[in-house]
């Protein structure tokens, strides 16, 4: 009985636990090769990659990347490929919701138009006034 307890809390910790997967490379078809930073060899089946791995599918070949997120992408050639710290799926996301702030007008941290012309007509005014108001008192020259 305690082994079946044992066993049981065993399999619901695995399946309540979060999913990790690591980022993976298959070469689906043809010639894939990887470098990890030790020179290029060929990839058969699949295998673990990371952020700066880089792939080259020849001709007639293809390759899948499957992010640790899920994401997956396919490599055809003639294509160099880099692994991404994050997944094409995750960049999307954030272009998705940086174009949605920046059309609900919700500030992004750049320099808008209306800051830089608000900022001319102040520094402006404020020479015109020191220009002004330093000259009153001199008379003018002959």
């Amino acid at each position: 009985m305690k082994c079946v307890a044992a066993v049981s809390a065993f399999c619901l910790s695995v399946w309540a636990s979060p999913c990790a997967f690591a980022t993976t490379v298959t070469a689906e078809e043809g010639q894939v090769l990887l470098n990890t930073g030790q020179g290029y060899r060929l990839v058969q089946g699949s295998t673990n990659v990371n952020p700066g791995d880089m792939i080259v599918v020849n001709p007639g070949g293809m390759a899948r990347i499957t992010y640790d997120d899920g994401c997956v992408t396919e490599v055809r050639p003639p294509a160099v490929t880099a692994i991404s710290s994050q997944s094409p799926c995750q960049l999307q996301q954030q272009k998705q919701g940086s174009s949605q702030d920046d059309q609900q007008g919700e500030p992004h941290g750049g320099i808008s138009t209306t800051h830089v012309v608000l900022g001319t007509a102040l520094v402006g005014g404020g020479v015109a006034a020191w220009f002004l108001l330093s000259h009153k008192g001199k008379p003018a020259s002959p």
